[in-house]
């Protein structure tokens, strides 16, 4: 089985028992936040995904960190992971119950890359006109490159639109090659 099915199998069981039990907001701020403990550090995953520590010492380690802190139905759902050796799976696991939770709640993942940090009024600008060509509420997701000189790539899932000045730019010279000259040189 691949690990992208495991983990989609992990995570759908999880969001139908938060479903069931109207708590997939709560068992998705444990899952982040556990995923964040357990793998944010290269010293913490490697202890972690470590198949000769035994599940009881993860489950104690488990205990330790998160106290009373966690629910029993979510520490439950934890402590298969561990005796079922899927601790490498959590990331993973993570994401595609975000991908769950999001569809529930009718939310869409959109990432914007600017060539600078955004203004408040452009971003809410740009989530409301998101929001309205897409029909589902946005939850932006940010990050600057500056190579693109200015403009906006939006990535929605698997759809890429690239409206940078760095791609209008290579536009431009593309059409430049693949027009021939005329006598007086390139037309405009």
């Amino acid at each position: 089985m691949t690990r992208s099915a495991v983990a989609r199998r992990y995570a759908t069981a999880l969001f139908e028992i938060a479903r069931e039990r109207g708590q997939i907001d709560a068992f998705e701020h444990e899952l982040k936040r556990v995923t964040t403990t357990l793998t944010g550090t290269r010293e913490a995953r490697r202890t972690w995904e470590h198949r000769l520590i035994p599940p009881a010492e993860k489950k104690d380690i488990l205990n330790r960190l998160f106290g009373q802190e966690l629910s029993d139905t979510f520490r439950g759902f934890l402590h298969v992971v561990i005796e079922k050796h899927r601790e490498k799976y959590l990331e993973a696991i993570r994401d595609h119950y975000q991908a769950l939770a999001d569809g529930e709640r009718q939310v869409v993942e959109v990432l914007v890359t600017s060539a600078r940090k955004l203004k408040d009024e452009q971003r809410a600008m740009l989530v409301g006109r998101l929001e309205a060509s897409l029909g589902k509420n946005v939850r932006l997701v940010e990050k600057t490159d500056p190579s693109l000189l200015g403009g906006l790539v939006i990535r929605i899932g698997d759809q890429k639109i690239d409206g940078s000045v760095r791609q209008k730019l290579m536009r431009l010279r593309h059409q430049m090659v693949q027009e021939q000259p005329t006598e007086g040189g390139y037309p405009l």
